[in-house]
Parts: C-alpha cells; sequence; structure tokens
C-alpha cells in the first residue's frame, strides 16, 4: 500500500499533473517512504479482515492487534482446532478506536505450568477471532508525513538537490538510494506511535 498519490504528490510539490516527466522518480519515493513509515508502524492500517489466536488475560480486557476495529465476526473458544463455545455478540463490548475486547467475565487463560508454580506459564492461544479492523482510507496525519518525508528526500528545500535522497530503492531499471541521515522530528515520531501495533 502506499500512503499517498502520485496526483496528491505533484499537487505538494506544484508539479504540473499533465508533467509526466518525473512520474517513475516520484513513484519510487512514494513506494519508498511509504514502506519505510509502515515498516515502523508494523502494521497494515488499510481496512482488512483478520483471523488470529489469542491467549486469555484473566482480565476483562482483551486487546486487539489491529485497530479500529469496524466489525467482528466471530469469537470461538478452541481446543485442539475443536471448538467448545463461541460468544454471542451480547457477551462483549468494543471498544472499536482502541481495539479493545471487554467481557463482564475474564478472558481466561488455560495452559500448562511449571511444577513449582500455580500460575499458567505457558498460556494456549485459544481465543480464535475474527473481524475487520482499519481505516478506510490513509489517515490525514500519516499522508502529511509522507508528503513531508518525500519532500525531504528529494531534498527540494536543501542545496544539495535530489542527490541526497533514497537508499536503495529500485523499480524495473531505476534505482535510487535513500540519504543515510533520515531523521523524524518528535512531532513526526508521535504521528508514528500513534498507529504502531500491539505487541501482544
Amino acid at each position: 500500500m502506499t500512503l499517498v498519490t502520485l496526483e496528491e504528490l505533484k499537487q505538494w510539490l506544484n508539479i504540473d499533473q499533465s508533467d509526466t516527466s518525473k512520474d517513475i522518480i516520484l513513484n519510487i519515493y512514494i513506494n519508498g517512504v511509504s514502506e519505510m513509515i509502515i515498516g515502523m508502524i508494523g502494521r497494515n492500517i488499510l481496512a482488512e479482515d483478520h483471523i488470529e489466536k489469542y491467549a486469555g488475560t484473566n482480565s476483562n480486557a482483551l486487546i486487539l492487534k489491529n485497530y479500529p476495529i469496524n466489525s467482528v465476526t466471530s469469537i470461538k473458544y478452541i481446543i485442539d482446532n475443536a471448538v467448545y463455545r463461541e460468544l454471542d455478540s451480547t457477551e462483549y463490548d468494543i471498544n472499536s478506536k482502541s481495539g479493545i475486547l471487554y467481557k463482564d467475565l475474564v478472558w481466561g487463560k488455560i495452559g500448562g505450568s511449571s511444577l513449582m508454580s500455580q500460575r499458567i506459564n505457558y498460556p494456549r492461544r485459544h481465543i480464535r477471532i475474527e473481524y475487520n479492523a482499519g481505516y478506510a482510507e490513509v489517515p490525514a496525519d500519516l499522508k502529511l508525513l509522507a508528503l513531508q518525508l518525500i519532500k525531504s528526500q528529494l531534498g527540494i528545500d536543501s542545496s544539495e538537490g535530489a542527490s541526497q535522497g533514497l537508499k536503495s530503492y529500485s523499480i524495473s531499471d531505476v534505482k535510487m538510494e535513500w540519504k543515510e541521515d533520515v531523521k523524524l522530528s518528535q512531532e513526526q515520531i508521535a504521528i508514528v506511535n500513534k498507529y504502531r501495533a500491539v505487541n501482544i
């Protein structure tokens, strides 16, 4: 996926839409910067279906890896590939924005433990969730971040010119390289952190 379109980038850079002389290079920058940002985020942010397994939390909150949650198709408790219970939609609540499922009773853990421990040290991922999560379109702040980084990489505001740009990215027989010192400001880092994948 790309965070900006060629048309949007041309408008941002004040390049006439009818001028196609730099389209190949601009697309390389679009793809390169988009992949860099998405790599930092660690997940696809656009809406798509997911099938994931989770261990219980022994609390009433279960944080899903992807958000915002658009819909939940099913939640099943599975042991040894056999469904032993499917939750009804009335048994849980969805905090769509943060990607959390709440339940009046706990999302119980099951699994094994060491001989010296009474806790479950080796929980099984017995909760199988099918759901759709992500944004219908690229959020405006991520789009702006991509445009800012592309402009910076092109060196438009620098006397060094476009040669200070990419570090090893190519399409067909055209290859460009990123500059070594790509650094994000605190505000830009905050934007990336806002969309980062949840480590579970």
